[in-house]
C-alpha cells in the first residue's frame, strides 16, 4: 500500500515510523529541509520538500497510486473544516458505520458538507461496497446463460 503523508512533525514522524516496520510504501512531504532530511535517513521513504496542499507535489508523489482511505481524507479536507472531520467522514462511508467524529459525529449530521463533498462520500460509499455488487451479480440472469 501506498501512503501518502503530509506533515513530518511528531505525528508525521510517528506514523512514517510505524508504516515503515510493517513495510507499506510512504511518501512524506513538508516544507522543512532538515524534517524531511531525518526522515529520509532514518527510513526508507520517498521526501519531498514543499507545501501539501500544491497540486504539482501531489502529482509528483503519484497520488494516484494512494490508499483509498488516504486519498478519500485528502480529497474530504477540501469540503471540511478539520482533519478529524475529512478522515471520519471518509472511513464513515468506506465501512458503512454510521457517524463519524467532530463536524459529523453522534450528534451531528452531513449536512454542512458541500453538494460536491457529499458526491465524494458516496462515491466512498460504492467503492466500500464492491465486494456486494459481485455478489449481486450472481442474482442476474444474464450471469448463468452461455
Amino acid at each position: 500500500m501506498r501512503v501518502l503523508i503530509v506533515g513530518a512533525g511528531i505525528t508525521g514522524k510517528y506514523l512514517t515510523a510505524r508504516l515503515c516496520e510493517m513495510g507499506q510504501d510512504v511518501v512524506v512531504i513538508d516544507p522543512n529541509t532538515q524534517a524531511i532530511h531525518e526522515l529520509a535517513a532514518n527510513f526508507d521513504v520517498m521526501t519531498i520538500k514543499g507545501n501539501g496542499a500544491d497540486p504539482e507535489l501531489l502529482a509528483a508523489s503519484n497520488i494516484g497510486k494512494i490508499d483509498l482511505l488516504a486519498a478519500g481524507s485528502l480529497v474530504m479536507t477540501f469540503f471540511t473544516p478539520d482533519l478529524g472531520t475529512a478522515v471520519s467522514s471518509t472511513i464513515a462511508c468506506l465501512g458503512n458505520i454510521g457517524p463519524g467524529l467532530n463536524a459529523v459525529g453522534a450528534v451531528e449530521n452531513y449536512a454542512a458538507i458541500p453538494n460536491t463533498g457529499k458526491m465524494v462520500l458516496i462515491l466512498l460509499m460504492l467503492l466500500g461496497r464492491l465486494e456486494l455488487f459481485t455478489v449481486l451479480v450472481i442474482f442476474l440472469p444474464d450471469f448463468w446463460r452461455k
